[in-house]
């Protein structure tokens, strides 16, 4: 009965986080539909509404301050390879939408389907509660590969050495971790840290011109890549 309860609260918890990340994903979308697909003000505007998933966040300054310590916490998750907590890619407009030009027309009538901002959020949940995190995430990792746990035992978490199994996970799946992502998180796992892609994608009408790059920095890319997914 204790595994049971420490296993439903621990599935509560992460369907909290992804009814959280649907509603993370349209705030980044909103906020770079005004700010010309400026990447960093939708990064922080879905960090900023996930914070409740990670701290208590009801006052101003408990906002400011978690803020800064999911920095930190970022910083010390980086050496185990882990992605960070919060990895926004633009689905739409792509490069190859602007055609050679440095902004779309967003009101231009022949530019309505290329104005639409497609967001896709991937959120790395951590599993924090005892047990159950790790039962979940092996059971999570071993459907991710198509593969059955071999001598499974609990708190050993499959799969978890350096490398990935040799079965390449497609490059177009819909957490895009790819073969790196996935030895990642085994790698987390073997260090007693379990964390859980959880992906939510959102399209908006562009409410003002998208740029292919950052107006102040040419170097920094806003728009999408064209890799075909």
């Amino acid at each position: 009965m204790v595994f049971l309860i420490l296993g439903m609260l621990q599935l509560t918890l992460a369907q909290q986080a992804r009814l959280q990340l649907e509603y993370a994903a349209f705030a980044a979308a909103r906020s770079g539909a005004v700010w010309n697909m400026d990447r960093r003000r939708m990064a922080r505007a879905a960090l900023t509404t996930l914070l409740p998933t990670l701290a208590r966040v009801d006052e101003p300054s408990r906002l400011r301050r978690e803020l800064q310590e999911l920095d930190r916490v970022q910083a010390t998750l980086a050496p185990l390879g882990i992605p960070a907590r919060v990895k926004l890619t633009v689905l739409r407009p792509t490069v190859g939408d602007f055609e050679g030009a440095e902004e779309l027309d967003f009101d231009a009538s022949e530019n309505l389907d290329k104005a639409r901002l497609t967001l896709h959020l991937v959120y790395s949940y951590e599993l924090a509660i005892p047990f159950a995190n790790a039962l979940l995430w092996d059971a999570w990792y071993a459907l991710r590969l198509a593969r059955n746990l071999p001598a499974w035992r609990v708190g050993q978490p499959a799969f978890a050495g350096t490398e990935a199994p040799s079965s390449d996970p497609q490059r177009c799946a819909p957490d895009r971790l790819g073969r790196e992502g996935l030895a990642a998180l085994a790698r987390a796992a073997s260090r007693g840290r379990y964390f859980l892609p959880l992906v939510a994608t959102y399209t908006i009408r562009m409410q003002s011109n998208p740029f292919v790059r950052d107006p102040r920095d040419p170097t920094s890319q806003w728009a999408g890549e064209d890799d075909g997914c």
